[in-house]
């Protein structure tokens, strides 16, 4: 439990004892089998799981929430598979300016396949139908995503990129 920063421990056989009845009671109420001498139960406090207490799912007595071990793992199960352990997206991060000389460098190490067909079309045929054109000047404005100049890509349409290849 101390690595899921619960600050909790198991209770003790007297304890257990003393709080048999009550624990039965939540048992029942959602349909678990009887607590028995052998079962684990944590003391942990009632803020901590905030779910299991609007559930009913557990037995709350000074301020404590006493819960089965089941449950235990149950809520480290679902914060597993709960937690997102990619990459930090909400802080903004600095980017280095991508000129259009280096365009088909980050084209073909980065930009997906689509918008890579796109630049290549637009190369080949120096024309893009309409939603070509919005598709690729969206992406390329995007500043997540490749942080180009919006004079960078107007420039494009103008033929810079149609002149220079």
């Amino acid at each position: 439990m101390v690595e899921f920063d619960l600050p909790s421990g198991a209770i003790n056989n007297a304890e257990f004892e003393s709080m048999k009845d009550k624990l039965g009671q939540v048992a029942r109420s959602i349909s678990q089998p009887l607590p028995t001498a052998d079962a684990i139960f944590y003391k942990v406090a009632f803020q901590e799981v905030p779910k299991l207490v609007a559930g009913r799912k557990v037995f709350i007595n000074q301020g404590y929430a006493y819960v089965a071990m089941n449950q235990v793992v149950s809520l480290i199960v679902e914060a597993l598979y709960s937690s997102y352990l990619g990459p930090d997206y909400s802080q903004p991060r600095e980017y280095a300016e991508i000129s259009l000389k280096d365009i088909d460098l980050v084209a073909k190490r980065s930009f997906p396949l689509c918008m890579r067909h796109f630049l290549e079309k637009l190369r080949e045929n120096h024309h893009l139908k309409h939603g070509g054109r919005m598709q690729l000047g969206l992406f390329l404005k995007v500043p997540f995503v490749f942080p180009f100049e919006y004079e960078n890509i107007l420039g494009s349409y103008k033929g810079h990129w149609l002149h220079n290849s």
